[in-house]
């Protein structure tokens, strides 16, 4: 078998142009704990989707800001899906403070992604509240947004009416539970969107949300030059050394 010079052949697409470099921004306040995406609440939820998203995406750089009281960037564009994939499983609700700086989280994407040479720049914004925290207001940010040319699609997530919530402190472990309220400001978050040349859905279940997150994938796609690359590996070695024995 060994003298016969098996061998595995791989076939690898390598990209020779530039795709799109996608910024996703998720809200990590408390309200996202609200249970009215069963069998689990709208922020892991979100984080299923977004994980289906990722999955769906290739030769694109994609990178993660997430936002509370302040933003912080997780993870910078990569085309480490796995490693991106990573950063998202470690996220908590509400370790970012119980505010909604939503201009924050849109302010640090945009910084990320303003030095990209990619075709085209998004920022995918899923919030289930109103701005109410941080030193820029969301449509300064989205004016910064647009003078980089970058495109924001936001999604407002929740359904409309009285719903419960279990909230976990990250660091007492202490449970809270009650109910919520969702009222946010579809309008404001349209006119963020559509100022940049983007669009607004609204996901009030978890099958709405994957609709929406598969209208952001048909819409978010460039044409590129791919290369096929084919290499060989023999596997005479191990048939030689089980001769041997």
């Amino acid at each position: 078998i060994a003298l016969a010079g098996p061998e595995k052949t791989e076939r690898e697409e390598v990209y020779l142009s530039r795709g799109i470099d996608i910024m996703i921004v998720l809200d990590q306040s408390p309200s996202m704990a609200a249970e009215d995406f069963p069998p689990v609440n709208r922020f892991d939820t979100a984080r299923a989707m977004v994980r289906r998203f990722i999955d769906g995406r290739s030769g694109d750089s994609l990178g993660l800001v997430t936002f509370g009281s302040d933003a912080v960037l997780r993870c910078p564009p990569t085309a480490d899906y796995d490693w991106l994939s990573e950063r998202l499983d470690e996220l908590e609700i509400r370790e970012l403070g119980d505010d909604t700086a939503i201009g924050m989280g849109l302010a640090v994407a945009s910084l990320h992604l303003a030095d990209s040479s990619a075709k085209e720049k998004v920022i995918l914004l899923l919030t289930d509240g109103d701005d109410n925290a941080g030193e820029i207001r969301p449509d300064t940010a989205a004016k910064l947004a647009a003078a980089e040319g970058i495109r924001i699609y936001t999604i407002g997530i929740g359904s409309e009416g009285e719903v419960p919530i279990e909230i976990t402190d990250p660091l007492s472990g202490e449970i809270t539970r009650g109910t919520i309220v969702t009222d946010f400001d579809e309008a404001a978050l349209r006119s963020l969107a559509e100022s940049t040349g983007g669009e607004y859905w609204r996901a009030n279940s978890p099958g709405a949300l994957e609709t929406v997150l598969r209208s952001v994938d048909a819409l978010e796609s460039v044409d590129r030059r791919v290369s096929v690359r084919v290499s060989s590996r023999p596997l005479h070695q191990q048939f030689i050394v089980i001769g041997a024995i």
